[in-house]
Parts: structure tokens; C-alpha cells; sequence
């Protein structure tokens, strides 16, 4: 079972649009999947791998790698 995990911040505006996309994805693709959603300011040790508020992980990779983390964010 894939792992797919949601990172990130506290008042993000669009991580409840990923949430429901990533699960509406999984479900189109009749995929059973964990979602994990992990606030980085509560679990620092997740920054290392967060791009920008939301990143989503697929069994630890990036969906988009090619995006340049936001300032501030790693």
C-alpha cells in the first residue's frame, strides 16, 4: 500500500483542496492508500523533504521534484 504524505503549514490555504484531490486520485485509480498529513512547524524533522506549503510525498518521493523549495522552507 502506497504511503502518500500531505506537508504542511498551519493556515495553508489550499491543503484541505490537496487532501481531497489526493484522495480522489486514489480513488479514481481503485488504489488503496495511507494518507499521512504532517504540519511541518509540529514535526520539524519533516522540513528536510518540504518544498512549500502543501508538498505531497509519495512513499517519500516528491510528485514535483522540478519545484524550487520556497524560501525559507527546508
Amino acid at each position: 500500500m502506497p504511503v502518500i504524505e500531505l506537508l504542511h503549514t498551519p493556515g495553508c490555504r489550499t491543503t484541505v483542496a490537496t487532501r481531497a484531490l489526493n484522495e480522489e486520485v486514489a480513488a479514481q485509480m481503485s488504489v488503496s492508500a495511507k494518507l499521512v498529513v504532517v504540519d511541518v512547524d509540529a514535526h520539524p524533522e519533516a522540513r528536510v523533504r518540504f518544498a512549500g506549503s502543501p508538498t505531497v510525498l509519495v512513499d517519500g518521493r516528491d510528485i514535483e521534484p522540478e519545484v524550487e523549495p520556497a524560501p525559507g522552507a527546508g
